[in-house]
């Protein structure tokens, strides 16, 4: 298009559309992953949240640490430990196992240890 073009269809009022052909390789991606995507990192639609929090969350969101719970509290605020929620560890006979463990079987004896700072005997 000429310039004279663009002018008189600017003074017109008609809204011009540049084509995706005409620009850069490097325009061409940015506009498409701004547009199209949604920019992501700083200015991303979840960085003005933070992070989810159980003070910032409905009341029956339970965060946690990452680790099943065992049991329940009760009316009275006590816990109460529910067996079938307990790991069950199924470990077999290692007699005449071949590879040794880590840790040593028989217990150590050590004379006891009476030293109290600052008392001398």
């Amino acid at each position: 298009m000429s310039n004279e073009k663009i002018e008189n269809k600017a003074a017109e009022g008609k809204r011009l559309f540049v084509t995706m052909q005409g620009l850069g390789g490097m325009m061409r991606s940015l506009m498409f992953s701004t547009f199209v995507r949604g920019k992501k990192g700083k200015f991303g639609s979840n960085q003005s949240r933070g992070m989810l929090t159980p003070k910032r969350s409905p009341v029956q969101y339970y965060k946690g640490k990452g680790c099943r719970s065992l049991g329940f509290l009760s009316r009275k605020g006590r816990f109460v430990l529910e067996e079938r929620k307990l790991p069950y560890y199924e470990v077999p006979d290692l007699t005449g196992f071949k590879l040794k463990p880590y840790v040593t079987n028989e217990r150590l004896l050590y004379e006891p240890y009476n030293h109290v700072p600052g008392k001398t005997q």
